[in-house]
């Protein structure tokens, strides 16, 4: 299905003018593992706030050219991806929160994306429990002194791994484990609790 804020939505077509109406009929068509279904978002930006649900991609037109604002995403699984897709925060909310009802055997996926903004309550990614996070060629940018830009909370289950990322701004880790390959993190690294971190390759600065 196709998503751009210019299309004029009709019954009969699989065009949508916003991403959580694409998401609704993907849901119709009761995506499984086998027969995923892919929204494929145009350039534009787009003020939403999206429920998203299991076997449903997201699949920006062209890098650095889909804007999502204030999504305030709520995952009913963690059998998603995103790609090519900006995502910011103007307002309290962090652009997502990651609450599992259980350990999940699949990962919420994340890549070539940009995460930024300058929420008041100061997070911009927040794992709350049994979240188990990917991100590949991502980038974190919290625009507000001494905020958190990433959040995880005290849950053993919970899992955030990054690969080739760049986050600037500072991590808190009050539980699970953070797993880095060739990070660049441009802020502190508080780590509480039992929470546990894996680094290879990467450059910290305080």
């Amino acid at each position: 299905v196709f998503v751009s804020n210019e299309f004029i939505e009709s019954n009969d077509t699989r065009r949508f003018q916003t991403i959580q109406h694409a998401i609704n009929y993907a849901v119709t068509q009761t995506p499984t593992a086998a027969v995923p279904w892919l929204i494929y978002i145009y350039p534009g930006t787009y003020v939403e706030t999206l429920t998203v649900h299991d076997y449903i991609h997201f699949l920006g037109a062209d890098l650095r050219t889909v804007t999502i604002v204030d999504p305030a995403l709520t995952l009913t699984s963690q059998y998603t991806s995103f790609r090519d897709i900006i995502f910011t925060v103007t307002g309290a909310n962090p652009i997502l929160t990651v609450s599992g009802a259980a350990p999940m055997t699949d990962y919420l996926n994340f890549t070539d994306c940009i995460f930024a903004g300058a929420g008041s309550n100061g997070n911009i990614f927040h794992l709350v429990a049994n979240a188990f996070v990917g991100m590949e060629r991502c980038s974190f940018i919290q625009l507000a002194t001494n905020n958190n830009i990433i959040t995880v909370d005290n849950n053993a289950n919970n899992s955030l791994n990054f690969s080739s990322c760049y986050v600037m701004g500072r991590v808190t880790l009050n539980g699970g484990s953070f797993r880095a390959i060739g990070t660049q993190i441009l802020g502190s690294v508080a780590v509480n609790n039992a929470a546990s971190i894996s680094a290879q390759g990467c450059y910290v600065l305080n």
